[in-house]
């Protein structure tokens, strides 16, 4: 006989389970075909993770071959870490200034008037070798002039002046592209000695400012414009007597009367005295004075019936207290035409 053999609960669930995965595999035999062929179809997952670090990576790559271009494009990145102190207000200017100072006025007289066409240094130096060489001074007897050829001038880079420039006391370029600029140096404070220059405890004794430097891509101008609170086209208004500087020969300077303040033309015009100024010039209007040498050496005339246009850069010396009388005459007292003649000569010296 046999025997019979008894099976726990946990067998019977387990052969239960076993015999419905059967009849599933029985009603669907496709189902597991399916599955293993879709399995070796599908793309595996890394490959997308892969493509997007690999992009990452080549994106990290560029970003800092721009950069370091930028880098060497950009003078002013490449800057060392520099802290020039000016122990005066008066820095950077000197007996080169007025001689530098006295050549650009000649040359930009001689372009508003027509005489000379200066487009760049060779220009420059050829009008100045040609015109300018010979002095009426007694303390410069010859002026000698020599054009370096070796100077990459083309790669000289601009950039627009800090207004107030002659007042700064400490520059620093702590950041790319801007500068720290102080109107008093501080070296008693521990940070500053150790070199912390912008955690200095001593900001309350000078004021600081911290500036862009910007690029000029017309170049610079070295007049004193920025660095004065007024510049002389405020000094002029309507009735003012101006000495002009003139490269005639047997006269020392010119008056004018101006009948307007400075101004920018719009359009080119010419005078009464048929001297033609372009557009865009900054010029004063007014009469000419002619001398009266029935009265004395020092006495002029208006000569109301002529307009004239002079340019700016011309006037070399402003008289507030001169005034005509009633006959439209003026007579220069001693003092004033000694000054001018001064002007005069620190022009030419």
């Amino acid at each position: 006989m046999e025997k019979e053999v008894k099976i726990s609960a946990a067998d019977r669930i387990k052969l239960w389970k076993a015999k419905k995965i059967e009849k599933m595999k029985e009603k669907n035999k496709n189902y597991y075909l399916k599955k293993k062929l879709s399995n070796e179809t599908k793309q595996p997952k890394l490959t997308l993770s892969m493509t997007n670090s690999a992009i990452k990576r080549r994106k990290e790559r560029k970003s800092k071959k721009d950069k370091r271009k930028q880098k060497e494009n950009n003078p002013i990145a490449n800057l060392r870490r520099k802290l020039p102190n000016y122990f005066e207000t008066s820095h950077a200017k000197g007996p080169q200034d007025a001689a530098g100072g006295f050549l650009k006025n000649h040359v930009d007289l001689a372009v508003l008037r027509g005489s000379a066409v200066v487009q760049n240094a060779h220009d420059f130096f050829n009008y100045c070798e040609k015109n300018l060489k010979d002095t009426k001074s007694h303390y410069c007897r010859r002026r000698i002039f020599r054009f370096v050829d070796t100077i990459n001038r083309d790669s000289v880079k601009a950039y627009k002046p800090i207004p107030g420039i002659r007042s700064l006391h400490q520059v620093l370029n702590s950041e790319p592209e801007t500068l720290t600029v102080r109107y008093m140096s501080c070296y008693s404070c521990e940070e500053c000695v150790n070199g912390n220059y912008n955690m200095c405890t001593n900001n309350a004794i000078g004021r600081k400012e911290v500036v862009p430097i910007r690029p000029d891509d017309k170049g610079t101008i070295d007049d004193d414009e920025n660095d004065n609170e007024y510049t002389m086209s405020d000094l002029i208004v309507e009735g003012t007597v101006l000495a002009l500087y003139t490269d005639e020969e047997n006269v020392e300077f010119y008056l004018l009367r101006a009948s307007s303040c400075p101004e920018k033309l719009r359009t080119s015009e010419v005078d009464d005295w048929c001297v033609s100024f372009r557009k865009n010039t900054k010029i004063i209007r007014g009469q000419y004075f002619k001398s009266d040498l029935n009265r004395s050496e020092l006495s002029y005339k208006l000569i109301r019936r002529k307009k004239a246009i002079v340019p700016e850069a011309s006037v070399i010396y402003i008289s507030p207290q001169l005034r005509m009388n009633s006959r439209f005459a003026l007579t220069l007292s001693e003092t004033v035409h000694l000054d001018i003649l001064s002007v005069l000569d620190e022009m030419e010296s």
